[in-house]
């Protein structure tokens, strides 16, 4: 492994040699590596990248956009919840608060010092989350269930926080949902209960699986295409 700079590019980059066939760039974390095999030499890697900086920039900069999109968990700064921005602040009331354009959070103790902000908002923010996720989206999961005459298919609805998944249907019957999703518009909510109880009867993406969500909800493109655009700023945890 070799790390470069071309000052032409204006980026550095990592070559990361192995028993590949191809050569291939990742970009990754504002990080650029230039895999190749074991038989290329470098001129040959830095010639490959330039061919393709255009597009090596064009992800850095989704990254850096995506990366400014993500939440910071300090008081005084923006979260989503139901699809509007709340400003986060903190009390010592055991409770969360929802105003206008506020999200108080206490913890039943009196308002922790800044070094222990990030570790207090993010415990009760998940629980706050995970709760209301449990008390909207089960009993509207097996509502959904029932008007597509789906409830004797619907074994479980269960919460876990994943990294690459909305929601996810087993074969078994058991829905599962990231609780995170509660940041979302509650249409955007509903999209993805409507599309998880679908997957009930049709356990593929197919014509007959998107007829199906639509009978419920005719204009699930427009809810794809709003958490596939805030998907970062929803993924504070």
């Amino acid at each position: 492994m070799s790390a470069s700079c071309l000052t032409q590019l204006g980026f550095g980059f990592v070559i990361v040699r192995s028993k590949r066939k191809s050569a291939a760039i990742h970009v990754r974390g504002a990080k650029v590596e230039v895999r190749i095999p074991d038989f290329v030499d470098d001129q040959w890697a830095q010639e490959f990248l330039l061919s393709k900086q255009a597009w090596v920039r064009q992800k850095l900069a989704q990254q850096a956009k995506q990366h400014a999109m993500k939440p910071v968990l300090a008081q005084g700064q923006k979260i989503l919840w139901l699809g509007f921005q709340r400003t986060i602040t903190l009390h010592s009331h055991k409770s969360v608060e929802l105003g206008e354009s506020v999200i108080a959070l206490g913890n039943g103790r009196s308002v922790p010092d800044k070094a222990q902000h990030a570790c207090v908002i993010q415990s009760v923010l998940e629980g706050f989350f995970k709760q209301q996720a449990k008390a909207y989206m089960i009993p509207r999961t097996w509502e959904l269930a029932r008007l597509y005459g789906l409830d004797h298919k619907l074994v479980d609805v269960v919460f876990r926080r994943t990294k690459t998944k909305w929601g996810h249907c087993t074969s078994t019957g058991r829905i599962q949902y990231n609780w995170l999703i509660m940041g979302a518009p509650k249409a955007v909510i509903d999209y993805l209960i409507c599309h998880e109880v679908s997957h009930l009867r049709h356990p593929h993406h197919g014509p007959a699986f998107w007829r199906c969500v639509a009978q419920f909800c005719p204009d699930y493109k427009r809810h794809q295409v709003w958490l596939r655009e805030n998907s970062v700023a929803l993924s504070w945890c």
